[in-house]
């Protein structure tokens, strides 16, 4: 295998590592208290695992820098540089797929968990090395709520796409964002302090892309906010099954 470098290479691969480095250093600053909660409990291995979903972001990340890694000698495929996606929470629905073993919630474990919402986003591809993996960058508005309080925020995030399968007409991919900026409209959800108007998003999810181009995309992400305990108090609040459409250029 051999990988050739160009002068022009290293911005880009600067940015990548960064963003790498970042995400990474995110999630174990964030591991301290489900280690303890892990050290604490008689619930078998796959159950804390499940429980643990910053553990299967260490996982995907991984995954994410052997792709980036590989070289393929196949002709390069055609990745979209511009995304916009509307997504919405399909009420009590989202709520009730937030499946448990053993009593342990899977994914997330933020204090408050919302039943409605929507989000706009835009994104922008910045970094496709091979046919497996992308980088998006991208930010947009939301606004989640429970019964009825609701709260609106801006975000910005970094988008790591691994494909595991993309052909001309279809493609299928698994992304991952930890620790993106967002900025809260107000401190409380759900008669809770939420800690700060400053806050961290995290999502993992799946998404499919069709058409010639594949510029249709649906995807179903579970969220997580959370100020990784910088300010006081910090209960969290998850946003599960968010549903999305996309219209890629």
């Amino acid at each position: 295998m051999i990988l050739r470098l160009t002068p022009n290479s290293f911005s880009i691969l600067s940015l990548t590592n960064l963003l790498f480095i970042y995400e990474t250093l995110f999630i174990f600053i964030k591991q301290y208290d489900i280690i303890l909660y892990i050290m604490g409990s008689n619930i078998n291995l796959c159950t804390k695992i499940l429980s643990n979903y910053k553990s299967l972001y260490v996982i995907v990340i991984a995954l994410f820098a052997v792709q980036a890694c590989h070289s393929e000698n196949q002709p390069k495929k055609y990745f979209s540089k511009h995304i916009f996606t509307a997504g919405f929470q399909p009420g009590n629905l989202s709520v009730r797929s937030m499946t448990k073993y053993n009593n342990v919630r899977v994914f997330f474990r933020g204090a408050i968990i919302t039943n409605k919402g929507c989000t706009l986003s835009y994104e922008k591809l910045v970094y496709s090395p091979n046919n497996f993996f992308t980088i998006n960058v991208g930010g947009g508005i939301a606004t989640w709520g429970r019964d009825h309080e609701r709260l609106y925020l801006l975000r910005v995030y970094p988008n790591l796409r691994l494909w595991l399968y993309n052909k001309k007409y279809f493609g299928f991919y698994l992304n991952v964002c930890a620790g993106a900026p967002t900025i809260l409209s107000k401190q409380y959800l759900y008669k809770r302090h939420l800690g700060s108007h400053f806050t961290f998003n995290d999502f993992i999810g799946i998404g499919a892309r069709f058409g010639e181009k594949q510029a249709i995309e649906v995807s179903l992400t579970f969220h997580h906010y959370s100020n990784a305990s910088i300010f006081r108090p910090n209960p969290g609040f998850d946003v599960p099954a968010v549903i999305s459409i996309s219209y890629a250029i």
